[in-house]
């Protein structure tokens, strides 16, 4: 069964309607300019726990859980992102599928 389009999606196709930009020319380029700075940004975070996982063998404290979840989530964010043909989202969570991934497996073989 098909279900209802969401309000967000309503809007957006009202705005388009009535020739309403869906976001201000000077945000969006402000976003494009540096969306994949600040991903990349986001992923340089966790390079410590990756560094402390792999290199030091330290995962106490770390939950596998969490990290295993996050991998999970990443799968289903890509995968929203390539439907929606986002390629700047649909890049980084691919990184962070593999970053989150690669903390999860250091978590199970160090433990």
């Amino acid at each position: 069964m098909h279900s209802p389009p969401s309000l967000g999606h309503r809007l957006q196709q009202k705005r388009k309607k009535e020739g309403i930009p869906l976001v201000d020319s000077s945000i969006a380029r402000f976003v494009n300019t540096f969306a994949y700075p600040v991903g990349f940004l986001g992923l340089a975070g966790a390079m410590p726990q990756v560094y402390d996982v792999w290199v030091l063998g330290h995962v106490e404290g770390v939950s596998l859980i969490t990290w295993s979840i996050w991998t999970i989530t990443s799968i289903f964010w890509m995968l929203y992102a390539r439907a929606h043909k986002a390629s700047a989202l649909t890049f980084l969570n691919s990184c962070w599928f593999f970053v989150n991934g690669f903390v999860a497996i250091g978590i199970f073989v160090n433990s």
